[in-house]
């Protein structure tokens, strides 16, 4: 979602995104992370420019973690208390042909 201000109203636009961070600069077929690691995220390359100008928030019912246990992983399901969560995540622009496509990832932690 953007936000302006035009003839002093507030205007809101909403984009739908694709999951799965697609920076401008990124190789086609590249790396597209679903989540970026709270401990690294400012310092790691992928998504440093992100998170210093686009960050926003991904509203959604919930999200898996995995948990090692001894026979392997065992899926986490972490929800908030109401229907929404808003989880704090990272978008990019990239233009493929004339179309300007978003995509987006979610900041989680370890």
């Amino acid at each position: 979602m953007r936000e302006w201000i035009h003839d002093e109203t507030v205007q809101r636009d909403l984009d739908l995104a694709s999951w799965g961070l697609k920076p401008g600069w990124a190789k086609p077929g590249g790396p597209a992370p679903i989540n970026a690691r709270l401990e690294s995220v400012a310092s790691n390359g992928m998504f440093r420019s992100a998170f210093a100008s686009q960050r926003c928030l991904v509203p959604m019912a919930g999200y898996y973690e995995w948990q090692q246990i001894e026979d392997g992983k065992q899926p986490y399901v972490l929800h908030g208390d109401g229907e929404v969560l808003a989880a704090a995540g990272l978008y990019a622009a990239r233009q493929e042909d004339d179309v300007w496509k978003i995509s987006f990832t979610i900041n989680t932690p370890h």
